[in-house]
């Protein structure tokens, strides 16, 4: 199963849990060896499985963070988008960086379901702890991807755009940043 940046940085955003993200998820997690806590992070057994390295596990967890927050299973999506950034990679150091700018878009999606229907000193508290976090993590997304990662400039710009739609949300909850 080969499982490359341009299928997580173009395709995925984009599922809603109508079209194809509960596929992807399904897809990605049938692959061996089996998501399960035993085989997170401890590495597969190389012996007949389809994912045998860590780069290929962390971009698993990648993907499947990225399904499990679109379909709203934000607790999930954290669980796969952390595991993520815990692997060894050699050849994909650009996972642990993406799965950080993931994580800083989890917690915006997850905070806007939280706090729907709530006004007032409770709606900008939350909005405050979260984007000054999110902050954060995108700091620590740009750090951990680095230069040498083949699309750093269209993760930087993904980055800022990310960052401005934040400033805007701290403008519309009446946050100062």
């Amino acid at each position: 199963m080969a499982l490359t940046p341009p299928v997580s940085v173009n395709g995925l955003p984009q599922c809603t849990p109508t079209n194809s993200s509960e596929n992807h998820a399904d897809l990605v997690s049938g692959a061996s060896p089996k998501v399960s806590s035993s085989t997170r992070l401890a590495g597969p057994d190389p012996s007949s499985v389809d994912l045998d390295s860590p780069d290929e596990l962390a971009i698993r967890a990648l993907l499947l963070g990225v399904n499990y927050r679109t379909q709203s299973a934000y607790e999930i999506a954290r669980v796969f988008l952390t595991e993520a950034t815990k692997y060894q990679v050699t050849t994909s150091q650009w996972v642990a960086g993406l799965a950080m700018f993931e994580m800083a878009v989890l917690d915006l999606k997850e905070t806007e379901a939280r706090t729907r229907g709530i006004i007032g000193d409770e709606r900008k508290s939350a909005w405050t702890d979260v984007l000054t976090g999110i902050n954060n993590k995108l700091d620590s997304a740009l750090s951990l991807s680095g230069s040498t990662v083949d699309l750093s400039g269209r993760f930087e710009s993904r980055v800022a755009m990310l960052r401005d739609e934040i400033t805007a949300k701290a403008v519309i909850e009446g946050i100062s940043l």
